[in-house]
């Protein structure tokens, strides 16, 4: 048998390309087209240490992340920015964003940002030349963490449409850029959530006195005795000896 290491071996790795459909979202306002976008870095998180002593001796130490940062280059931007730009310093304004990065030719990422302040980087304008080179604009992004209900507080939401259903994709898209009779807008996590739940096939639901109700195809609960099934989905998860964790997906 060869044991040897293989490289592309008949298997596409993920991989991300382009950033694309940007859309600026602020209050009482339909969701709001971002053209001209270049780039949209996000630096590694930071984490700090919240450490904790008594007598002398460290008996706590946590890992918190930071809150979110980035960084937006973009060729133009739409008028409704203005305000919120960030050039006039009176003016810091908070507002959401949305954009996609593909990860491969047809999955990509659409990443939600909410609670952002812009604050410009500086623009230097060059004299014609021969070539066309057109002025770029770049602002750093900070944000507020949003309350997530049984989560930790976060500003950045991140759904993969290689592992998420693509019903429950084109479910969030259609709030995000519109549809029929709908508004484009930016939803929060809590309809972020409720719009995964809806349209999860195996559905968890705690019905708050100790049980769960659990819905789902034949081939995710099958029936061994009476009040006992046995659960074979992707959402299962053990997490101690006959402990297991199940959600809906």
């Amino acid at each position: 048998m060869d044991f040897r290491i293989k490289w592309n071996d008949n298997v596409l790795s993920p991989y991300t390309t382009g950033v694309d459909r940007g859309v600026f979202y602020i209050p009482d306002t339909p969701g709001i087209a971002w053209t001209g976008l270049v780039s949209v870095d996000e630096p590694s998180p930071e984490t700090v240490m919240n450490q904790s002593f008594i007598d002398g001796q460290k008996v706590y130490i946590r890992k918190r992340a930071l809150d979110y940062k980035a960084s937006l280059t973009a060729f133009t931007y739409p008028p409704e920015f203005e305000p919120y730009s960030g050039y006039n310093p009176s003016l810091l304004r908070p507002f959401s964003f949305a954009y996609r990065v593909m990860t491969g030719e047809t999955s990509y990422r659409i990443h939600l940002v909410y609670n952002i302040v812009a604050s410009p980087d500086d623009v230097v304008f060059s004299t014609l030349a021969d070539a066309l080179d057109p002025t770029t604009f770049s602002w750093q992004l900070t944000s507020k963490p949003v309350n997530l209900a049984g989560r930790v507080p976060s500003s950045h939401i991140v759904i993969d449409t290689a592992l998420a259903h693509e019903w429950t994709v084109a479910a969030i898209e259609e709030q995000l850029y519109g549809g029929e009779g709908v508004i484009a807008h930016m939803p929060t996590p809590a309809e972020i959530e409720t719009i995964f739940q809806d349209n999860a096939i195996l559905k968890v639901v705690d019905n708050g006195d100790g049980t769960a109700t659990i819905t789902g195809p034949p081939e995710a609960i099958q029936a061994l005795a009476l009040q006992q099934s046995l659960i074979d989905w992707p959402s299962v998860k053990q997490v101690a000896p006959q402990t297991y964790q199940i959600t809906s997906l």
